[in-house]
């Protein structure tokens, strides 16, 4: 009987080692055959020797000498990486056992397989009824499953992988670039268990950030900006400028901003868009299609 190709999980940490633990023991738990597990700690300042004393299965710890960001964490953990198949998991995220079997039987000739999640504080499942992905639809769409739902061919990853000048979106951008040479492979079932808590997270630092940091945020779409067309990049600087509009003590000052940037029509349709989604998301097990 041959041996199942191997697949190498990426999972990048930054002082998260209790976190971690359980995201370890969920890679442990696939019920995939052959698996390589690297821990790339991203210059954390967390004693991480308790995780590592006795895990749940073999690994590999590499600590970069300096945080350089999620980025560069899992490039360092491609480079490294002898899989035939690249997996990545958030150090607050876990996988269902089946994850990685799911997606290697699905993937064929693809270079990226994605898939949905459930929203592990409130339960909230998120699947698109779908089987490819292709570039149009990420044009203005970003929920998909974030890195932790990815699956991709190590010699793809190994010639392009994530984008280290980024700081958020970055999912997003390696996903369009994949895209615009061939459709995504996704599975549309909730293998992938997603951290939507109060840590620090770069979604959550986002909440409080001033308005002359926003530019930043924008990276990912100024970049793309030729490829999705006017109205997409609209969307999008709305989006990101009113993202957390609720929680910030700077309200006005971030709707003066998308509507200077974006306009009425994409600045309004964000917020009534917002209104929509919240009421979906408030009903757990709902398959979400946006």
């Amino acid at each position: 009987m041959n041996t199942p190709k191997l697949v190498s999980v990426v999972i990048a940490t930054h002082n998260r080692a209790e976190r971690l633990t359980l995201a370890i023991a969920s890679v442990a738990a696939q019920d995939y055959p052959n698996i390589e597990l690297l821990v790339v700690d991203d210059g954390s300042t967390e004693d991480y020797s308790e995780v590592l004393r006795d895990p749940p299965m073999p690994l590999r710890y590499i600590k970069l000498p300096e945080n350089r960001g999620a980025c560069a964490a899992r490039n360092k953990g491609i480079q490294e990486a002898k899989g035939h198949w690249i997996a990545f998991l958030d150090d607050d995220d876990q996988w269902v056992p089946d994850k990685l079997s799911r997606q290697v039987a699905a993937i064929g000739g693809a270079e990226l397989c994605l898939c949905g999640y459930r929203v592990i504080e409130n339960g909230h499942v998120h699947v698109l009824p779908l089987n490819q992905i292709g570039a149009p639809r990420l044009y203005r769409y970003n929920r998909i499953c974030g890195t932790s739902g990815v699956l991709g061919r190590a010699d793809a990853l190994k010639r392009e992988g994530f984008d280290e000048n980024l700081i958020c979106s970055q999912d997003w951008d390696l996903f369009l670039r994949y895209a615009l040479r061939q459709p995504l492979c996704y599975v549309p079932e909730p293998l992938c268990l997603f951290s939507d808590g109060g840590h620090e997270r770069i979604s959550n630092q986002a909440k409080a950030l001033p308005i002359t940091q926003i530019e930043r945020r924008l990276r990912a779409v100024e970049k793309h900006r030729a490829v999705i067309g006017e109205s997409c990049y609209r969307s999008k600087v709305a989006a990101t400028a009113l993202a957390y509009i609720g929680t910030r003590e700077n309200k006005w000052e971030a709707l003066r901003f998308s509507l200077q940037r974006a306009g009425w029509f994409a600045s309004l349709g964000y917020l009534f868009g917002r209104s929509r989604r919240r009421g979906s998301a408030s009903r757990p097990g709902k398959l979400a299609e946006e």
